[in-house]
């Protein structure tokens, strides 16, 4: 399994101009999934990890995160898998991304 998690001391290089404004609230989004993340992994629930894996796959490269969408590919197969220690390690890793986002604002 390969490390996602890519902490650049200029995290938004790749983000688009006109869609700086938005980051705040793609942080907040990020947070909340984490928290809803940790919650479906209490209680086993598999197919829930995977869709947000799947959302987090797509939303990523969108706003110029390649690492959220790598970390969501990761969750989705470990999901797939049910390897709850792997999707621990990639809601941990998600959750560092979302800190160092939010610490560079």
């Amino acid at each position: 399994m390969k490390a996602a998690v890519y902490l650049t001391d200029n995290p938004f290089r790749d983000v688009p101009e006109e869609l700086m404004h938005l980051i705040p609230g793609f942080i907040d989004r990020r947070e909340a999934e984490i928290t809803e993340l940790n919650a479906l992994l209490r209680d086993s629930d598999f197919q829930g990890i995977q869709h947000v894996g799947h959302r987090l796959k797509g939303t990523g490269l969108g706003y110029g995160f390649p690492a959220v969408s790598e970390i969501g590919r990761y969750l989705e197969e470990s999901a797939k898998n049910q390897a709850a220690d792997q999707i621990r390690s990639w809601i941990d890793q998600l959750g560092q991304l979302a800190a160092h986002l939010r610490a560079h604002l």
